[in-house]
């Protein structure tokens, strides 16, 4: 949002404030950029996601779009904010064809030089503002002409029974979903060296969901870590790493001796 805020509040700057363009900039100006779930668990509170995705889909395609040759132009034609079915796996990040157009947006000002005029010799100010009509209407036919009360759906977070290959790693039946995506990945790890608040050399933790252990017996009987840590990430939390001999020897669960024989 940061990289478009000025933009878009330029481009409405001399509207009046009962434009429904105005309107939208207004509640993205209003908005912190935190994706928070109303109390159903499948909406947003906000509808700042959604209107950056429609605005940002028509933006794309008024510009980067359609300056590229097919069939090219579809890799610049996402705009970073689109939900699948299933939702995402991983981590989002800025869109290619989004790069672009920021830099086009600041004219002069990029540091790289603009050598082709995305805006087909358009004012700049007047693609935006279409872009924001476009908005509107997609968006005001879905949810109505209140946007304050417009509740957007959430983008969840899918454990899919593929790896990132595409490739079958469990039953369909054991992908898992979480109602908040917080796009930081499916694991997430944390080292501190040195630590002051310990006398360990090193201290870590880690939270591996949907959890630390993938097994199912042949009679469908699941590990007991099979899906313990689902609500540890969904909540923030973390669980502590065994590192010395001493740690793994307290909090270990079992032992097996493997003897081999020379």
């Amino acid at each position: 949002m940061r990289l478009f805020l000025p933009t878009l509040q330029a481009a409405t700057s001399g509207l009046t404030q009962s434009d429904p363009r105005r309107q939208l900039v207004d509640t993205l100006t209003r908005w912190d950029g935190i994706n928070l779930l109303n109390y159903d668990g499948k909406t947003w509170q906000q509808p700042g996601s959604a209107i950056l995705n429609v605005w940002l889909t028509s933006m794309l395609k008024r510009t980067v779009v359609a300056a590229v040759p097919m069939p090219f132009d579809k890799w610049y034609s996402a705009s970073g904010y689109e939900t699948t079915q299933d939702g995402p796996t991983g981590s989002l990040n800025i869109s290619v064809g989004a790069k672009i157009l920021y830099e086009a947006v600041q004219g002069d000002k990029s540091p790289i030089p603009q050598a082709v005029d995305l805006f087909a010799g358009k004012p700049q100010q007047e693609v935006v503002l279409a872009a924001l009509e476009d908005t509107w209407e997609t968006l005001s036919k879905r949810y109505g002409n209140n946007v304050s009360n417009w509740k957007t759906p959430a983008m969840a977070l899918t454990f899919r029974a593929n790896n990132f290959f595409g490739v079958p790693q469990a039953a369909v039946e054991e992908t898992r979903h979480q109602a908040e995506y917080q796009n930081r990945g499916t694991e997430n790890d944390m080292i501190v060296f040195s630590p002051t608040t310990s006398d360990r050399p090193v201290l870590a933790w880690d939270v591996v969901a949907p959890g630390q252990s993938g097994f199912i017996a042949p009679d469908g009987t699941v590990d007991k870590h099979y899906e313990d840590q689902l609500k540890m990430y969904e909540n923030f939390g973390r669980k502590s790493l065994w590192l010395t001999k001493q740690d793994v020897e307290a909090h270990k669960e079992s032992q097996e001796v493997l003897h081999v024989q020379r």
